[in-house]
């Protein structure tokens, strides 16, 4: 009777184990392969997995060889497995808890321009295996020269370890660093490193596409938007990046249609309609970019780029003093704003406006004292004048700055025959 007991309470025990060993062996494939935790699945599964083997077959010969006394010792060794279950069963909750930190630790990780949480880094410096305490550490990192330098070690050590999360991990950082430090090839190649290893990742072949933007190879970043895309449909940022590329190939309507796809994921996309603006430009429909730049305004009453790029449209349309103050309300909003004082100059000009245009010069002037084309603008108004001393002044200075202005060269020419001219028939 006592043997049958016994019987029971092993089948009960063997059962409960075998639950348990399935548990860890589900966790084993999906915990990541940092050594720590490799320690700990080999002491779950080799150190207790072989003790409890090791007492089921001394209860087995005990109950044959004791009969009823076995029975006893058998009780002592229950115990025995509860306690190891127990210790099996914390261990499994150290592996889940530090499989949760590294699946959210690698979600910021790849999100190098928010700050990590107070929570993730305590949770890090408590239970992070040593790399993850390193990159946290690099993260901090202000100098991103040291911060290249310490990714590359990162990956390095995670090869050696052979811990992939890190590996891609360092290789998108990489490629973030050396992108802010202007290294815009070297980002490429950390960029395609990382998608080799995580090729369904949207933020790489996205951040791949701007450092490709950088570097002036628009239809390679186009490409890599259009990946970005692929994964991510609803990337408004990828579309928007797109439609920007697409202007600098002059390929216009397709910016139209990047920048719309972007504001219909996005209907307050206001640098998309400011974008759209430009491409609207670059086909001469000036009237549809006005009302493009008009609805940026609407989403972002101070942005100033629309306002001047309407100014701009207005001036495409003859429409002089409309593109003046829409180049004031730039000028509002950003009163160093030079490119909008030398545009409105030019707008002065057509209306003959001239005094106002030289004074307008002058402001762009005191803002960016080595505007050359201001300078050389400036000595047309002032030649326009008649004010020739003035205007091979205003020559000369453009020269100055910037020797081979072909245009300056000439008009100066042109300014000094004429006051030689007038003085001689003084």
């Amino acid at each position: 009777m006592a043997n049958k007991k016994v019987s029971q309470q092993l089948l009960t025990l063997e059962h409960k184990l075998e639950r348990q060993s399935d548990t860890i062996k589900n966790i084993q494939e999906n915990v990541d392969n940092a050594s720590k935790y490799q320690d700990l699945r080999q002491d779950v599964l080799k150190s207790q997995g072989s003790t409890i083997n090791r007492w089921l077959s001394v209860i087995g010969i005990v109950l044959m060889v004791f009969g009823a006394y076995g029975f006893f010792v058998v009780e002592d060794k229950i115990k025995v497995f509860d306690k190891l279950v127990k210790e099996s069963e914390s261990a499994l909750g150290i592996i889940k808890k530090n499989k949760e930190l590294s699946d959210k630790y690698i979600k910021e990780s790849l999100n190098p321009k928010s700050k990590l949480t107070e929570k993730i880094k305590q949770e890090v410096k408590e239970s992070g295996t040593k790399l993850q305490k390193l990159m946290l550490k690099i993260r901090e990192e202000k100098d991103l020269k040291i911060a290249i330098d310490l990714w590359k070690y990162v990956i390095g050590r995670a090869y050696y370890e052979d811990d992939k999360k890190s590996i891609f991990i360092g290789y998108f950082n990489l490629g973030y660093s050396y992108g802010k430090e202007g290294y815009h090839k070297k980002a490429i190649d950390a960029y395609k490193k990382f998608i080799e290893i995580k090729p369904d990742d949207h933020k790489a072949y996205y951040n791949m596409g701007v450092a490709y933007n950088e570097l002036g190879k628009y239809q390679e970043a186009i490409d890599a938007y259009k990946e970005a895309i692929k994964i991510k449909p609803d990337f408004h940022m990828a579309y928007y990046n797109m439609g920007g590329a697409y202007n600098k190939l002059k390929e216009y309507q397709k910016a139209i249609d990047a920048c719309k796809e972007a504001i219909k994921i996005k209907p307050d996309y206001h640098e998309a309609y400011d974008n759209m603006g430009v491409a609207y430009n670059g086909l001469g429909k000036y009237q549809k970019a006005i009302d493009a730049y008009k609805e940026a305004i609407k989403i972002k009453p101070d942005f100033h780029e629309a306002y001047y790029n309407m100014g701009v449209a207005y001036n495409e349309l003859g429409k002089y003093q409309k593109a003046i103050n829409a180049y004031k309300e730039a000028i509002k909003i950003k009163p160093d704003y030079h490119e909008a004082y030398d545009n409105m100059g030019g707008a002065y000009n057509k209306l003959k406006e001239y005094q106002k245009a030289i004074d307008a010069y002058k402001e762009a002037i005191k803002i960016k004292p080595d505007y050359h084309e201001v300078y050389y603008n400036m000595g047309v108004t002032y030649n326009g004048l008649g004010k020739y001393q003035k205007a091979i002044d205003a020559y000369k200075e453009a020269i100055k700055i910037k020797p081979d202005f072909h245009e300056a060269h000439h008009n100066l020419e042109k300014a000094l025959n004429l006051f030689k001219a007038i003085n001689n028939n003084h």
